[in-house]
């Protein structure tokens, strides 16, 4: 039957035509967005939280990486790291980590408010989650993607 293999062809192209992607736009990203950030505890237990990231351009992402590594120096007051004690890095690493998740995040869905306060106790508390939010904003922002 030749007309059935042309009935074939019409139907592979109109279905091609109808699921063709979206067109994006330069300069129409949103102003946020939404993940769920999977680390583990110190006891091995899996958990999630559920952040919104602020959006940044890789360039505006690079100034907000410049921002937070030259407030981290002047935190330390110039000092190498090497000429501090573990309590004075540790100190320095919890309240840049928490500036950074502060910057990072427009919120998050834990019973305590996103502040300054609490973005430095998570890096305190919970480093392997402060980590997980700040590798995958950092992924996001530069590679355009998050997950695998």
């Amino acid at each position: 039957m030749p007309g059935a293999n042309t009935c074939a062809h019409q139907r592979a192209f109109l279905l091609s035509r109808t699921t063709q992607m979206a067109k994006f736009k330069f300069g129409s990203h949103p102003k946020t967005f939404h993940h769920v950030v999977k680390f583990k505890t110190l006891d091995g237990v899996q958990q999630e939280m559920k952040v919104e990231y602020n959006f940044r351009t890789r360039s505006q992402f690079g100034e907000f990486f410049d921002k937070m590594r030259d407030e981290a120096t002047k935190g330390r007051g110039g000092a190498e790291l090497t000429d501090m004690s573990m309590s004075e890095i540790m100190e320095a690493t919890r309240a840049n980590n928490g500036q950074y998740i502060l910057g990072a995040l427009a919120s998050w869905e834990l019973e305590d408010d996103l502040n300054a306060a609490n973005a430095q106790r998570l890096a305190d508390e919970y480093p392997a989650a402060a980590d997980a939010v700040m590798e995958a904003y950092r992924k996001a922002c530069l590679e355009g993607r998050l997950g695998n």
